[in-house]
């Protein structure tokens, strides 16, 4: 048996673009991995497989991009709850803060301690694994298959996963 890949959709993406949008359905702008996917148009791809295969996505292991796309994106969304008024409660669900900016850009403030652990842990969950083949600023929906040899040697099974 062997375990083939297939790339489902690869996306080119604008971080300077994307620093304005804001979520139709949460109106928050982008505030980690999850949000950046549906921002790119990414998890309606993941969504898709997922309900055709019956499969589940990793970020690490199904989503890739190159070291430095990964750390312009993980930098972008740190930059963007320094920009704008948003927080996170217990209980993970991120809000508005009711401020004097209207939901609107400001200056760069500091991240609470509350948020950098939940950006980490956000980012160790969601974070997609690296490909350094891959252009800037571009990222991968990747899944693997298995197909079936016709030979039974163990030996060649391990070598091929």
């Amino acid at each position: 048996m062997k375990y083939v890949y297939n790339d489902i959709v690869k996306l080119k993406f604008n971080l300077e673009e994307l620093e304005d949008y804001i979520e139709k359905e949460s109106g928050l702008p982008i505030h980690g991995f999850i949000s950046f996917y549906r921002a790119i148009g990414l998890e309606k791809y993941i969504k898709e497989y997922v309900d055709k295969s019956g499969n589940q996505v990793i970020a690490f292991d199904n989503i890739f991009c190159n070291f430095q796309t990964l750390e312009a994106i993980k930098t972008f969304i740190k930059y963007q709850w320094r920009i704008y008024s948003i927080d996170i409660d217990g209980d993970n669900h991120v809000f508005w803060k009711d401020d004097q900016y209207n939901h609107n850009k400001h200056y760069a403030k500091h991240l609470s301690e509350k948020v950098e652990k939940s950006l980490l842990k956000d980012f160790f969950s969601f974070c997609p694994g690296e490909d350094d083949s891959m252009e800037d600023n571009e990222i991968l929906l990747r899944v693997y298959e298995k197909i079936e040899d016709g030979d039974d040697n163990e030996e060649e099974k391990e070598e091929s996963i």
